[in-house]
């Protein structure tokens, strides 16, 4: 546990579980997690976290801390149930969870809905097959096939932080890919290999330059 974590955890007042919370999830998720759900079941980024208690202030964190490994289960049977295999359920459960506890639930479980979505209209490949090309020891091109964007990303980060490690410099392009999450969690992980790193993406134009009507740039983050 980081000491930020250790802090936060000291600063929240005790409070027991829901009875029942995460029975209520699996209920009120049961056709949310299958593809022939129908929109309007639910407003999912608002209703259901409020419903549940979690996820919309910090005294409900330690909440999610104590039942985490339960609700990832959960959360990977909705990406199994979607069609992905069991190690891109994992990896993208994995990193769902580590943004809701992070404090990022912008990032988190508010955006099952959108990979879901995502998934059922075959913008997001649940059986990709994922390509790389070798074009030197350092460098790296991924064709990641439309896969889901954890996954992708997990890949790319690995492969650079490898080539980083036996030649000194790993440079991976990624393309056919999606939304990842937190460009955050792939940085750290070279951070931790004691590495220096850029992380970065691009995104559709949401914001207009100072002075336009238009929008022009991304959101993108360069981590």
């Amino acid at each position: 546990m980081s000491s930020a974590t250790a802090i936060l955890d000291s600063a929240l007042p005790e409070r027991a579980p829901c009875p029942g919370l995460f029975e209520k999830l699996e209920a009120l998720i049961e056709n949310f997690s299958k593809p022939g759900w129908q929109a309007g079941y639910i407003r999912w980024e608002l209703d259901l976290l409020a419903e549940l208690g979690f996820g919309l202030d910090l005294k409900d964190y330690k909440l999610i801390t104590m039942n985490k490994n339960k609700l990832k289960k959960i959360v990977k049977k909705i990406f199994l149930n979607y069609g992905l295999n069991n190690q891109h359920a994992e990896v993208s459960s994995n990193y769902i969870l580590k943004a809701e506890l992070f404090g990022a639930s912008s990032h988190g479980l508010t955006r099952l809905k959108m990979y879901c979505n995502r998934l059922k209209r075959k913008l997001i490949n649940p059986k990709p097959k994922i390509k790389i090309k070798r074009i030197s020891q350092s460098i790296s091109h991924i064709d990641a096939n439309n896969a889901i964007g954890f996954v992708a990303a997990d890949i790319g980060i690995k492969k650079a932080i490898s080539s980083a490690k036996k030649t000194g410099f790993g440079l991976v392009g990624i393309k056919n890919s999606g939304h990842y999450g937190l460009s955050s969690f792939y940085a750290e992980q070279a951070v931790k290999k004691k590495l220096m790193v850029w992380c970065f993406t691009n995104a559709p134009p949401a914001i207009a330059p100072f002075g336009s009507k238009k929008a022009l740039f991304g959101t993108n983050p360069l981590c």
